[in-house]
């Protein structure tokens, strides 16, 4: 499901099945979050999340400098991470991003993610957004925690 509302506020759903435990997949999320969310021409960008309530994401630019893409609101290994900020934004924005996993009936899991924002990202439209999500998360996430990447 996407939507944008009436007043402009995004809504992104997704739900991905991965091959691989809920533990492994949330692992992949929070562990390797610098690993599988890329930059442009898909190189990594320095990414680091501290792995508690009120950790920080941030782009790491080395000697002290970087970007703050925002806090964990929720930290609950192996289901739930809940980040919230401007994330890649520059201006007054505010995302919340959801990466809930649960294990499906074959032994595998579902990511379920949701993405909040006030706006759309960067002036994306709304099938722009979705599609990148969709390619990150049902491509480059789903093989790399699925150890095929």
């Amino acid at each position: 499901m996407s939507e944008l509302t009436a007043g402009g506020d995004l809504r992104i759903e997704l739900e991905v099945p991965i091959e691989a435990s809920r533990e492994r997949v949330f692992e992949a999320i929070a562990g390797g979050i610098g690993d599988w969310l890329l930059g442009e021409n898909d190189q990594p960008m320095g990414l680091k999340l501290e792995r508690f309530p009120g950790g920080r994401l941030w782009r790491d630019l080395g000697e002290a400098g970087g970007h703050l893409w925002g806090h964990v609101q929720v930290f609950k290994p192996p289901t739930l991470l809940e980040l919230i900020g401007p994330m890649f934004e520059s201006r007054p924005m505010l995302h919340h991003l959801t990466f809930r996993v649960v294990e499906d009936d074959g032994g595998g899991s579902v990511l379920r993610f949701t993405h909040l924002a006030n706006e759309t990202p960067m002036g994306e439209s709304l099938d722009e957004a979705r599609a990148v999500w969709t390619e990150i998360l049902a491509g480059r996430f789903k093989a790399y925690a699925e150890g095929r990447a």
